[in-house]
């Protein structure tokens, strides 16, 4: 099972690269300010979060927990400034 650990790492940020690619290229892409704020916030923030789990698999409890909480705050957080971005620009129309 200790031999897996690795891979499964390695996948884990394989996954949060290709997410954050693809926000990145949505955000590129699209031509609304509050469809390209849709996809920072879910894209960017899942796939760093995803990449910042990479720390689960190391091994080491404290790196595993300060990892977790770098996730949580990543996920909680990018939703809540997309939000506030997202009413700027509402109000601005």
């Amino acid at each position: 099972m200790t031999a897996l650990l690795p891979w499964l790492g390695d996948l884990v940020v394989l996954v949060g690269t290709f997410v954050t690619t693809v926000a990145v290229l949505g955000i590129y892409r699209f031509d609304d300010v509050l469809m390209q704020i849709h996809a920072a916030a879910k894209g960017v923030g899942f796939g760093a979060g995803l990449t910042s789990l990479v720390g689960l698999f190391s091994g080491d409890l404290a790196f595993a927990a300060k990892a977790l909480l770098v996730f949580v705050a990543l996920v909680v957080t990018a939703p809540i400034g997309s939000h506030v971005l997202a009413r700027l620009a509402y109000e601005e129309r």
